[in-house]
This record gives C-alpha cells, structure tokens and sequence, in this order.
C-alpha cells in the first residue's frame, strides 16, 4: 500500500503532527495558511487537515485526491461544502475544540 498523503494548511499543535507522523502509511506536508504553493502540494493530497485557508472551488480542481477535509475549528464557512458532498468527499470539523476559551473569554 502506498502512503496516503496528508497536506497541513496553517499551524495545528505540534502534538497532533507528531501522532501523525508517529504512524506508518501516512506523508506529511505543512504549509503556512493560504500558502501560494497549496495548489501544487494539492495535487496529491488524499487528506487536508485546515485552519483558515478557503478549500473552495480552486483549490478542489487543484486536489483531484481529495477524500477528506478536516476543519480544525468549529465553523465550514470557508469550505465549499457543496463541491465537496458532489465529489462524495468527507469534511470534519473538531467540534467544541474552543469551549474552554471562549467560557474563559466571556
């Protein structure tokens, strides 16, 4: 089996990229948020795990791969949901990951 390739786009904790990293089968790419090279590191990409960066309409025609976008956040509003459910993709998103901050903010 070949590995499946994971693009990062914007900085997740370093904990989580090491679990990743940690296991076989998988190769990692980190990109900064909104990197002009995400279009060329997505041509491969079987998986994008994202903080900010817009998957929208152009960045999907760049990732013909794709199976799964993982929100690292709690909102999809930069994610074109709509292109995704038609290439029968998968999107997460981590739920109440920013509870705790919020309650303390408030």
């Amino acid at each position: 089996m070949t590995d499946r390739n994971i693009l990062i786009l914007g900085k997740i904790d370093a904990a989580g990229t090491a679990l990743l990293r940690a296991r076989d089968g998988f190769t990692i790419t980190e990109l900064p948020d909104h990197a002009p090279e995400r279009f060329a590191a997505a041509s491969d990409a079987d998986a994008v795990i994202v903080r900010m960066t817009p998957i929208d309409a152009g960045f999907l025609a760049a990732a013909p791969r794709l199976g799964i976008v993982s929100r690292h956040g709690v909102g999809y509003d930069t994610v074109d949901v709509a292109a995704l459910t038609d290439r029968g993709a998968v999107l997460t998103i981590t739920g109440d990951v920013n509870s705790g901050a919020v309650a303390e903010h408030t």
